[in-house]
């Protein structure tokens, strides 16, 4: 039997990795209250006129600067700061609000969020507030 070095299986999977093509998931047809779910990252289809802030210079949707923050959407957006959370999303108990919320996303013409480790998914034109997981352990949202 043919042995490896943790070098060629390592190198292996990253050169399968670095080829494949991620899947990608049709949320075309979402209505209000409904949840796209990418890793650590939630957006939440909300209506038109949900509060956000600033406008942001930037396209990722979660916070870091590591393969695993590498949440961004692509296409015809504006990416604002966050105000509050969707009216069915409640604070944490015990975590700062701000702890899990993220920006707001306009979708202004299909658009997709993509992630080199996750599957992609499409975004319909609308609104989408950013949640993050939480660790109710460090009272943080979770990062990679």
């Amino acid at each position: 039997m043919p042995t490896k070095t943790v070098e060629e299986v390592f190198s292996a999977i990253e050169s399968a990795a670095a080829t494949a093509s991620p899947e990608l998931r049709d949320n075309s047809d979402l209505g209000s209250k409904h949840v796209i779910h990418q890793g650590d990252v939630y957006l939440h289809v909300v209506k038109a006129g949900h509060p956000r802030g600033a406008l942001l210079g930037t396209r990722q949707v979660a916070v870091g600067n590591t393969i695993g923050a590498r949440h961004i959407v692509e296409g015809n957006v504006k990416v604002y700061a966050g105000a509050t959370y969707p009216a069915w999303v409640k604070d944490p108990e015990g975590a700062q609000p701000v702890a899990i919320l993220g920006p707001l996303v306009v979708v202004e013409s299909e658009a997709v969020l993509t992630h080199p480790e996750h599957a992609h998914h499409t975004l319909a034109v609308g609104c989408y507030q950013v949640t993050y997981q939480y660790n109710p352990r460090t009272m943080r949202a979770v990062q990679d």
